[in-house]
């Protein structure tokens, strides 16, 4: 099977064996892929929220903040998990939200979405 004939994320791929590419090629290749369908996912969520689609765009912050903390990105997955919680606040569910934002707080306390989180929070005052 030929990776030209992969579509991951809207990125196609230059044809190539998959079979025949060592375990470190191969890993690379994964990850890249892992990476851009994160960060294509993410983008999505952040379209569908500026259009108040948040259930869909809740969707897709969460398959994001998937591949990101895969990938160990914890601040991109803290980027991700925040619009998550934002996108379900909006949906009404708030003690929900509240929840997440508390949760986000506490595994991601060195984030730039953390500050905003706890403002969310009533944790911090907003600033200018």
């Amino acid at each position: 099977m030929t990776i030209c004939s992969l579509v991951i994320g809207g990125c196609a791929q230059a044809p190539m064996e998959y079979d025949n590419l060592q375990a470190p090629e191969r890993s690379a290749l994964s990850e890249r892929h892992l990476a851009t369908d994160a960060q294509t996912v993410f983008d999505s969520g952040l379209a569908k929220a500026a259009k108040l689609n948040y259930a869909d765009a809740e969707r897709d912050f969460i398959r994001a903040a998937d591949a990101f903390g895969e990938l160990g990105n914890r601040q991109r997955q803290a980027s991700a998990v925040f619009w998550q919680a934002f996108s379900v606040e909006k949906q009404g569910r708030t003690d929900e939200a509240r929840q997440m934002y508390r949760d986000m707080v506490e595994s991601f306390p060195d984030s730039p979405s953390t500050s905003e989180a706890q403002r969310r929070l009533g944790l911090k005052a907003a600033t200018n």
